[in-house]
Order: structure tokens, then C-alpha cells, then sequence
């Protein structure tokens, strides 16, 4: 029989608050990674997985939403749950990718110090490399996400974000580049989901103006200052993550 977990939880290493439904939505990626199930294979019921984790079946059903909304796992009903087939995590060799713990401080900053590698390097290949029609798609982007940081529009700025990235990645002709720098933004947006709750983690306006800066040197063929101003815009992305992350654990700890 399993006993009912409080809303609200501790993590054990760290000892900071975060929502039961994160840690076992965590735990779940952690189960299949330890069981190595690979997609298509069934994961246990939710009663199975309450019993396996100790939490309550509610707190499991949330989790199961979270991953399924992010695209780890797919229920069918009356069939079971069972781990989604994505390719677009499936880059590591060793399965990193698969196993990535969207809340995990730690994670969190693996990530965004790979994409720092990534993107630093594709916007150097871009300032010698891309097109013009590729530099005017590149412009255009950073014009769109400045434009929806002056409205605070954080749903057109997410959109216009996203399509910056993937046209810098683009521009450096590099198909692996462009491949894995994918890979780790859509393994971000899982961040903004599960460790940020949906927050911001910055604000729009450095945002769009770190944009400027890239696409400036990248316009002007500045290889050196384009790598700088993309790794420091991942930079500036990642303590902006914290801070807001630390923010939400010096909340008070009422239901969630």
C-alpha cells in the first residue's frame, strides 16, 4: 500500500523545496534509465510506479503528465504507459540526452555550458560562412524577438527566440552543429517546464539585445566577437535560469 506524499517536497541532497510532482517526474526518467527500457517498452502502472517511488498515485499521474506533455512517455488508455520514441534525443552514446533531468540544477548547467560550446561555435562558422539569404533570415529573427520584447510578449518572443537559434545554427553550415544545437533547445524548453514552472528566467530586453549584438558580428564577418556574443548570451541565459529558480525556492511552501 502506498503512502500519500504531501504536495509540496524536499530535495534530499540539496534541501531545498521543490514540487513532489518535479522530483517524481525526475525519478521516472531515472527508473527507465536504471531498467534501460528503450522506446516502446511499457513502463509499470501508476500504482506500480507509486509503490516503485513512494509517492502517492496523484503525485505519479502529474508526473506522467509533465513527461508526457515533454515527450519522454505516451499513455494510452487502457494500454499502458510507455517511453516515447523521440529522435531527437537520441545523440549521445551513452543515452545523456535521454536521461537529462530537466530540474537538476546540475543538468541545468551541463546543458546550457554544451550549448555555449555549440552555438559559440556555429556563430563563428556563421560570420564566414552563411548566405546572404541566410543572414537576412538571421536578421530578421533578432528584429522579431526585439519587437516582441518591446511589447512583453513573451509568446511571440519565444517563437522569434527559437527561430534566431535555429537560423545561427544554420548559418554555420554544419549539419551536426545544426543537429545537436536542436537537440539541446529542445531539451531547454524542458526546463522552462519543469525547473522554471513556466517563468521567464531573464528578461526579454537583454535577451533581444544579446541577439543584436550576435547577428551584428556575424553580419560583419567578426568571427572572434560572434563567438563571444553568443556564449555570452547563453551565459547571461543561464544565470537567469538560476536566479529565477532560486527564486521560486524561497517561496512559501503552500500546496501546488
Amino acid at each position: 500500500m502506498t503512502t500519500a506524499t504531501p504536495a509540496a517536497a524536499t530535495d534530499d541532497d540539496a534541501g531545498v523545496y521543490r514540487p513532489n510532482y518535479v522530483v517524481a517526474a525526475e525519478k521516472v526518467i531515472d527508473y527507465i534509465a536504471r531498467r534501460g527500457l528503450r522506446p516502446g517498452d511499457r513502463l509499470p502502472t501508476e500504482q506500480a510506479l507509486a509503490d516503485e517511488l513512494q509517492y502517492g498515485r496523484g503525485v505519479i499521474r502529474e508526473a506522467i503528465k509533465i513527461l508526457t506533455a515533454l515527450g519522454r512517455v505516451h499513455a494510452h488508455k487502457g494500454k499502458g504507459i510507455f517511453v516515447a520514441d523521440d529522435p531527437h534525443l537520441r545523440l549521445g552514446a551513452e543515452d545523456e540526452f535521454e536521461t537529462f533531468l530537466p530540474a537538476d540544477p546540475g543538468h541545468v548547467e551541463e546543458l546550457m555550458r554544451f550549448r555555449q560550446v555549440l552555438e559559440g561555435g556555429a556563430a563563428r562558422r556563421a560570420a564566414t560562412s552563411a548566405t546572404p539569404p541566410q543572414l537576412r533570415m538571421l536578421r530578421e529573427a533578432a528584429s522579431a524577438s526585439e519587437s516582441a520584447a518591446r511589447a512583453d510578449d513573451r509568446i511571440a518572443f519565444d517563437l522569434a527566440d527559437s527561430q534566431f537559434h535555429a537560423r545561427l545554427l544554420e548559418a554555420s553550415a554544419n549539419r551536426f552543429l545544426e543537429s545537436a544545437g536542436g537537440t539541446a533547445r529542445r531539451l531547454q524548453s524542458q526546463i522552462v517546464v519543469m525547473a522554471l514552472h513556466g517563468g521567464t528566467g531573464g528578461s526579454l530586453a537583454s535577451a533581444a539585445a544579446d541577439h543584436e549584438q550576435i547577428v551584428t558580428a556575424v553580419m560583419n564577418g567578426d568571427a572572434e566577437g560572434a563567438e563571444v556574443a553568443a556564449r555570452y548570451h547563453i551565459e547571461r541565459t543561464l544565470i537567469g535560469y538560476q536566479a529565477e529558480i532560486a527564486s521560486l525556492l524561497r517561496q512559501p511552501r503552500g500546496d501546488q
